[in-house]
């Protein structure tokens, strides 16, 4: 669900809505850069998650397809890009709540990439991003405002 609250974007999620569909299929093809965000939280919600029209992610500030990749395999997930030229992640038996050790996630630079995984690490201490100052292109005061 989404609404505007005092000039807020608001997005949010009743897992109840959800919880009967195995997996989540997203055409991001005119809209790539939700993708590292999507791609993250549909890692979070235990969900099988299929990209499809996922061609300009490798051209955009980093290559996102790999960037997206490497940082959920960082954190244990399975994910891939398979033979139809789809992103897709696997439902992870893996849990973020007890981890074992600090996970730093590369950002290859790109403020997308540092935004989406740095959203963990407001409730998981031990993940972390290997560049928070990249955000500085679209969103200066954004850890200000994710951390008040």
């Amino acid at each position: 669900e989404s609404q505007f609250i005092n000039n807020n974007l608001h997005l949010s999620y009743n897992p109840e809505n959800i919880s009967n569909q195995e997996t989540l299929t997203f055409n991001i093809k005119h809209c790539p850069d939700i993708f590292p965000s999507l791609a993250v939280a549909g890692f979070v919600c235990n969900k099988t998650i299929i990209f499809e029209g996922i061609d300009t992610l490798k051209h955009k500030e980093s290559n996102r397809l790999n960037a997206v990749l490497e940082g959920l395999h960082a954190l244990g997930a399975d994910a891939e890009i398979d033979n139809k030229n789809r992103f897709v992640i696997k439902a992870n038996s893996q849990t973020l709540e007890n981890p074992k050790e600090n996970i730093i996630i590369k950002t290859f630079n790109d403020h997308r990439i540092s935004m989406a995984f740095g959203m963990l690490g407001v409730k998981y201490d031990n993940i972390k991003v290997d560049d928070k100052e990249c955000v500085r292109k679209s969103f200066p005061q954004f850890w200000q405002n994710v951390n008040p």
